[in-house]
């Protein structure tokens, strides 16, 4: 079996422990600490690498094979996330710490507004965050927000409940 660069790459990822910043250190240094990357970070970066070439093949007119095609990647479960959920009750609580207790009370409107507008909407934090005053709109006498599509060029139409509603023109 031929070893290769991206091979190598893949074993690193494998055995290397990960960084982390050092508390009391200097500005910017680093440490290795803790078990080697995830199956999930090593998948990650084996998938970007391969994609550059793939890129690099696409783009140049010599034609660049990809090292990484041939490399074995761990296995992610795709309905599987370590990553806890929060409960309704946590949920409920977010909103209203943002609206009563935010450090700074002239970003109290706007934290509330954007939780429950995430909240109550099931939206991605990255839509709501470049959706604009004009994108507030009615269909049909209904309330919604357009949003841009994460992909594609499209928009779609959001319906939003009253409560948040008045939370944003407030």
């Amino acid at each position: 079996m031929k070893f290769t660069l991206a091979d190598g790459f893949r074993l690193w990822l494998e055995t290397t422990r990960q960084w982390a910043r050092v508390k009391g250190g200097r500005r910017g240094e680093m440490a290795q600490t803790g078990a080697p990357y995830a199956d999930a970070s090593r998948a990650n970066a084996l998938s970007a690498a391969s994609s550059f070439f793939g890129f690099l093949d696409k783009s140049s007119n010599d034609g660049v094979k990809n090292p990484f095609a041939a490399v074995q990647r761990p296995y992610v479960d795709p309905d599987y996330s370590a990553t806890p959920g929060y409960t309704e009750e946590e949920w409920a609580h977010f909103p209203a710490v943002a609206r009563d207790e935010h450090r700074v009370a002239a970003y109290r409107k706007r934290a509330y507004a954007l939780l429950l507008t995430l909240y109550t909407c099931c939206r991605r934090i990255d839509s709501l965050l470049n959706a604009r005053v004009e994108d507030l709109a009615y269909d049909k006498s209904h309330r919604v927000l357009l949003l841009k599509k994460t992909k594609g060029g499209g928009r779609k139409k959001k319906p939003v409940p009253p409560i948040a509603w008045e939370t944003l023109q407030d």
